[in-house]
């Protein structure tokens, strides 16, 4: 027979209270604290090179583009995730805290094989339960493929996007070229 252990449960504000403090970041689901972990280097440049396009264009329009240390808050506080890029047009001062986004219209994940699977299913649902959100992207590290979810007035619509095509972001008014996203990781043999 197997070692039984018991699960601690931890409050919504003990998590928030150790993580500002802790080395490593943690997801929080339901009480439960899940450890991130690291990234390629094909991951860190797709992330950059979206944080640094939208970021640019974004500048001026009330709009904030956030990297992989800013959670999101869903479920009335039952789970804080660490997307790898939100944007939120809201006024940051009705943000619950400095370290939480709570109203994002645009979220980006980008695929690594151990968290492809939870991005796909369990982040996809529990995002698409924000009313705020707009977009939601899968962004392969391993080929030049995007995956995009987009709400509108009838529901939510899905697109692939590869090779030289350009994606538009409903959230934010804007287009984007997959040469933009794949910049450096293409040119360096990935994906």
């Amino acid at each position: 027979m197997g070692t039984l252990a018991r699960q601690t449960l931890i409050s919504e504000k003990d998590y928030l209270s150790a993580e500002r403090d802790a080395d490593i970041r943690h997801e929080y689901v339901d009480g439960v604290v899940f450890a991130m972990g690291g990234a390629s280097r094909a991951h860190n440049l797709i992330a950059t090179n979206l944080v640094v396009a939208l970021g640019s264009r974004l500048r001026g329009t009330g709009c904030r583009v956030s990297s992989s240390d800013m959670k999101v808050r869903l479920a009335e506080g039952r789970r804080y995730y660490y997307p790898d890029l939100v944007v939120s047009c809201t006024d940051a001062r009705g943000e619950p805290d400095e370290y939480s986004e709570s109203a994002p219209v645009l979220i980006v994940e980008i695929l690594s094989p151990s968290t492809a699977s939870t991005d796909q299913r369990e982040k996809l649902l529990t995002y698409q339960s924000l009313p705020s959100l707009i977009d939601y992207l899968l962004v392969s590290q391993d080929e030049a493929l995007v995956e995009r979810f987009t709400r509108d007035e009838d529901g939510w619509t899905y697109a692939t996007f590869n090779g030289g095509e350009h994606i538009e972001f409903a959230s934010i008014g804007m287009t984007l070229s997959m040469n933009d996203i794949y910049a450096e990781v293409l040119a360096s043999g990935h994906p």
